[in-house]
């Protein structure tokens, strides 16, 4: 059974570092840890753009935009997100 949503998309924030080259000069496979599933706590949204920076606390301040590609059925959002690894997942913050 498929069950379409709309957006037809999943919103996760993954971490990664770039793969290595191959002695070729091609890139290896990139491995990403999911982080966060954002579905539930911001809006489901194709989210293009990302800006992050540590706070003094060890906290990270993330913020991801989307935009409405001028189509009426999209939307410009701004999210800001506040990690901090201390805390499980779950308990993360959306503002």
């Amino acid at each position: 059974k498929v069950i379409w949503g709309f957006p037809p998309f999943s919103t996760l924030l993954a971490i990664a570092d770039p793969p290595e080259k191959n002695t070729d000069g091609v890139g290896g496979t990139w491995s990403p840890h999911i982080t966060l599933r954002l579905d539930g706590v911001v809006p489901r949204e194709n989210y293009e753009g990302i800006a992050a920076r540590g706070l003094d606390d060890g906290r990270h301040q993330i913020w991801i935009i989307s935009d409405d590609n001028i189509a009426a059925i999209e939307r410009t959002l701004l999210v800001k997100l506040i990690l901090d690894p201390a805390l499980e997942p779950a308990a993360q913050s959306a503002n």
